[in-house]
């Protein structure tokens, strides 16, 4: 642990797994660097997600990945919510039975499946937390004077082009 932050390394990322030397010589950014980096992702993510708890409310956490999954892709089930989530079917049910009444989430038959998207109150709280992460980002830019405001557009680059990369894989 450094500070408030959990390091957690998957499984071969261990310093001796792949010398930092090798990718000096190439000009390329080191374990140690790629370390931070994801590091530094990571925690940003978990401080953006405790400090808007509040904005999901009156969702559970698994609700909330529920809304998270359905918003992100095209066609969601509830087989793919149990996948997703890495869940069971009786930890799915109650949560999304629940969405549904209070038009979180609206149900399509689809042949022999029912297919799950966004209802109007799903939309509008996704407004609500997207309004909250950019008054976050805000206030964290703030907080250095001006200084990161010229960074803001090669960063949010950089991860996007990370995520795409990462998202096909």
């Amino acid at each position: 642990m450094t500070g408030d932050h959990m390091h957690i390394d998957a499984p071969g990322a261990h310093p001796d797994a792949s010398p930092d030397s090798a990718a000096r010589s190439t000009g390329r950014p080191g374990d140690d660097e790629l370390r931070i980096l994801a590091d530094a992702v990571m925690s940003l993510s978990d401080d953006m997600h405790e400090a808007l708890l509040p904005v999901w409310e009156p969702l559970t956490g698994l609700q909330v990945l529920f809304l998270r999954i359905i918003a992100r892709y095209d066609r969601v089930t509830r087989q793919d919510l149990m996948s997703r989530c890495r869940t069971s079917r009786a930890a799915v049910t109650p949560g999304l039975a629940s969405m549904v009444h209070r038009g979180y989430v609206v149900e399509t038959p689809d042949g022999a499946e029912t297919v799950l998207s966004l209802g109007p109150e799903g939309s509008a709280m996704l407004m609500r937390m997207e309004r909250a992460r950019v008054a976050f980002v805000r206030r964290a830019l703030e907080a250095h004077d001006g200084r990161l405001d010229g960074d803001v557009d090669r960063t949010a680059t950089v991860i996007r082009s990370l995520r795409d990369t990462t998202a096909t894989a």
